[in-house]
């Protein structure tokens, strides 16, 4: 791959705002389309914020700058996008999920050290 953009001007591009109450432990869902791999593949993002949510529009950006990239494999761009997000929310608990044609889906999840919350996690519908 030859990045268009650095790691930190795609970041930039991931717009937060403050979370209206950081006390809460509750999931964030949000859902876009990636060209990866010569193909279009479906995201989902799945988090718990901490002090920062994402903005919705920059999310669709993000991914749109992400497309532009010329990715050789599925896994590259889903550890690219994991490891932006994750820098830019530090969120509580993170998933990323990013499906293509013929099977092929990759699955991510990174979380803050010592946070835990399984009752919240075992009610979510499985990737």
């Amino acid at each position: 791959m030859t990045p268009t953009l650095t790691p930190a001007e795609r970041r930039n591009l991931l717009a937060a705002q403050p979370n209206p109450d950081n006390r809460l432990d509750y999931v964030v869902t949000v859902t876009g389309r990636i060209r990866a791999a010569d193909e279009s593949c479906e995201v989902e993002l799945r988090y718990v914020p901490d002090r920062l949510v994402l903005e919705t529009t920059a999310f669709e950006d993000y991914l749109g700058a992400m497309s532009r990239e010329r990715w050789d494999n599925l896994e590259h761009a889903a550890v690219t996008l994991l490891d932006d997000l994750h820098d830019q929310l530090v969120a509580r608990w993170i998933q990323l999920s990013v499906t293509g044609g013929h099977g092929h889906s990759i699955l991510l999840e990174d979380r803050q050290p010592k946070w835990e919350n399984p009752h919240l996690l075992q009610r979510l519908r499985r990737l």
